[in-house]
Order: C-alpha cells, then sequence, then structure tokens
C-alpha cells in the first residue's frame, strides 16, 4: 500500500497455506537519488543504522531525509553494494543505463505467527502538498529540482 500523497510504503506478507509458516528475509536497496540521475557506489554514503526496538533509521547522505523502518522483525546490519542494476529503459531511450544500489542490511520475520508488516518512510517530508510546495505544483516539478547524485553534490 501506498498513502496518498506521502513518502511512505506498506508492505505486507503471509503465508496463505493452513498451519505453515515459514521465514521471509527482505534486503532493501536504497539510492537516495533524483529520479533522473543514477546512483553509483561512493564512500560519501553513511552505512550507519540507527537500531531503536522495532525501528531502524537509515540517513545514507546528509543532505537527504532519513528513511525509517518500522517492523516486528529482526535486523542484521549487513551493509553491502549491489553494482551494475541495468535499467532496461532507459538503455531504450539510448541514455547511461547501469546503476548501483546500497543495501544497509536485512529483516526477518517468523512468518509461523501470523504475517508479517513493513512500514517505510522518508521521514520530514510531508508529500506534494508540505512545505516548500506551491498550491497545484508537485515538489518534484522540474522547476524545483535539485537533481543529480547526492554523492557528487547537486546538480
Amino acid at each position: 500500500m501506498l498513502p496518498h500523497e506521502r513518502p511512505a510504503a506498506v508492505l505486507r506478507w503471509r503465508v496463505n497455506a493452513a498451519g505453515r509458516g515459514g521465514r521471509l528475509v527482505v534486503r532493501p536497496l536504497l539510492s537516495g537519488r533524483d529520479s533522473h540521475a543514477l546512483h553509483h557506489e561512493n564512500p560519501a554514503l553513511r552505512a550507519e543504522a540507527v537500531v531503536e526496538g522495532e525501528r531502524v533509521r537509515w540517513q545514507p547522505y546528509a543532505q537527504l531525509p532519513p528513511v525509517q523502518s518500522l517492523a516486528a522483525a529482526d535486523y542484521q546490519h549487513d551493509p553491502q553494494w549491489y553494482r551494475n542494476f541495468l535499467l532496461a529503459e532507459e538503455r531504450e531511450r539510448g541514455f547511461e543505463h547501469r546503476m548501483d544500489l546500497w543495501s544497509p542490511g536485512e529483516l526477518c520475520w517468523d512468518l509461523t505467527g501470523g504475517e508479517a508488516v513493513w512500514v517505510l518512510l522518508a521521514e520530514g517530508i510531508e508529500g506534494p502538498r508540505g512545505a516548500g510546495a506551491e498550491p497545484g505544483r508537485h515538489p518534484r516539478h522540474p522547476a524545483d529540482r535539485r537533481g543529480g547524485d547526492p554523492a557528487r553534490g547537486a546538480g
């Protein structure tokens, strides 16, 4: 589920077979990039995680909002870069089409007790009609974009 006009997502998994359990492992992949830029492995990324019970907070780049994870899951901090993702549509359009994504670690749920629910949200962002947005204009309007790869600065 994606809440309307909010930088958040709610994901839910469950085992459909009665009496069956299982283990679900999820490894989030983060980029921290403008939608018109590519992200590449870089030393500017901050790999720390702040863990407080069921909350995990990542802020890979100081100039970007933190990402907060809320889940009744075990979190294993294991930062890894995943390299060379192919963006087929960008390749077809003749643009640069390979990028890297960063994963802070893994979340693991025991599904024997029911379903797994995961909430992800960007802190400090209110959505299209939040602070800094003109009425009727989405903040990602081309005139508002700072753009670029956060590791290389704006632009």
